[in-house]
């Protein structure tokens, strides 16, 4: 019997609470650039890896043109992944790649081709496959705040509604419009906190 490292085991147990809800279904998870290259993204991955032991199928995309770093860091933390070697902009055939690695229970790790957490690309291929959660993960502080307080979701009908100071509005636009094209629920976070995705 294969035993998980203490990380792995502690996250698996913390997010046992995800299984009837999220078995089998897909998490499209944007990493912004300067994450990749920041100590706090193993917790994340760790995080990502043990909603995958429980049944989630996370899709990683990162920002810009090559994943390869970003894939090179799920293989250090051991987790099932394989690389798309063109970023998504190069269209269906970029999707369909994806589709397969998940089809084989592995985690795409896929290039956007663009900047932005909500670029077209990025959404359309969650969309595309049927994803329930579109999480961004942000760096810097970019979190979008109501009245000093963190606004870590959204639904596309709560953004009109917002009232008070709200912070990074322009985040919470394309969140928003990210919610129109049909996902379900998106989710802004910070990027560098630790626990951030099983909290």
């Amino acid at each position: 019997m294969t035993t998980l490292p203490p990380n792995k085991s502690t996250n698996v147990r913390s997010v046992l609470e995800y299984v009837p809800y999220f078995r089998d279904k897909i998490f499209a998870v944007h990493v912004e650039r300067p994450l990749v290259d920041s100590e706090e993204l193993v917790d994340a991955l760790l995080d990502l890896d043990a909603l995958q032991e429980i049944g989630v199928r996370p899709v990683l995309i990162v920002e810009g043109t090559d994943a390869s770093a970003l894939y090179e860091h799920t293989r250090v933390c051991e987790m099932r992944s394989a690389l798309v070697e063109a970023p998504l902009k190069g269209g269906q055939l970029v999707r369909e790649r994806v589709r397969e690695i998940l089809g084989r229970h592995q985690i795409p790790v896929v290039a956007s081709g663009r900047s932005g957490s909500f670029d077209p690309e990025s959404v359309r291929m969650a969309f595309s496959l049927g994803a329930s959660k579109y999480i961004a993960l942000l760096n810097d502080h970019k979190v979008p705040s109501r009245d000093g307080r963190p606004i870590a979701a959204i639904l596309e009908s709560e953004v009109a509604g917002l009232e008070g100071e709200v912070t990074h509005r322009e985040l919470l636009d394309q969140a928003a419009e990210a919610c129109r094209t049909g996902i379900p629920r998106v989710h802004l976070l910070d990027g560098k906190m630790r626990g951030v995705l099983v909290e």
